[in-house]
């Protein structure tokens, strides 16, 4: 079987199995764009997996439970904490209207726009029913339960915070695209996602590589190449040893 790249559709190049994968990981490489890529045996069926959202059982479970291989989760909380500065920089510099919220999580993008910037028109979405139940009774504003794929709202965006959403989707060719046409021209996107270059100098800690449910693992220089080709100009690159 030939599996394509989810960037580039290009043919992917199996290197190795993911060692006791539920679902039956393999890593691969895209033999044009270079971007190591997970993916899932052709046995695997998402809706008998209750880690899986498209579980079709009554209730999937967290990812701390029953845990994977390399599912363990830090949260998006922390990553927000860690590049909060820089966002609230960039928004004051923007100055949207209209601000999107790609994969919205436990609602703390959208508790801090509306407590800072409360002209801002805020949208967000996030598929995981779990986080909703963070929702409740602290101010969150409305959040729809659905993937951005699945976004049908007539307005275009000022600005989009996209963290920790891209290594999930199952194609950033499509996911890149929906953003792209979301956009008024001139907006900005704000993308945080984990940094795979650390593997290179991590000798012991792997828990944070080929996670079961992280389908890209991208480099900081695929990242560009992913923007410059989807029609974004880069005003500003910053990176630490995990993000």
């Amino acid at each position: 079987m030939v599996t394509k790249c989810s960037i580039c559709d290009c043919n992917l190049i199996e290197i190795i199995d993911v060692p006791e994968s539920h679902r039956g990981n393999k890593v691969n490489v895209c033999d044009n764009c270079g971007i190591l890529q997970l993916v899932e045996s052709s046995k695997y069926n998402p809706t008998n997996d209750p880690h899986s959202l498209r579980y079709k059982g009554e209730r999937h479970i967290e990812a701390a439970q029953g845990a994977m291989w390399g599912n363990i989760r830090h949260g998006k909380g922390l990553r927000f904490d860690a590049h909060k500065n820089l966002l609230e920089k960039t928004i004051t510099n923007v100055n949207p209207r209209f601000v999107y919220d790609d994969g919205a999580n436990r609602g703390h993008f959208a508790r801090f726009v509306k407590k800072n910037f409360p002209k801002i028109i805020y949208r967000g979405c996030e598929p995981d029913p779990i986080c909703f139940e963070s929702h409740v009774d602290n101010d969150t504003p409305e959040i729809l339960q659905c993937y951005t794929e699945d976004y049908k709202e007539d307005i275009f965006f000022d600005f989009i915070y996209t963290a920790h959403t891209l290594e999930h989707v199952d194609s950033v060719k499509i996911h890149m695209k929906k953003l792209f046409d979301m956009m008024n021209y001139g907006a900005t996107i704000f993308i945080d996602i984990p940094n795979s270059e650390n593997i290179i100098y991590e000798k012991y800690i792997f828990e944070e590589y080929f996670v079961e449910k992280e389908k890209n693992n991208f480099m900081l220089e695929d990242v560009l190449n992913i923007l410059i080709h989807s029609g974004f100009s880069i005003n500003n690159v910053n990176s630490d040893p995990y993000n």
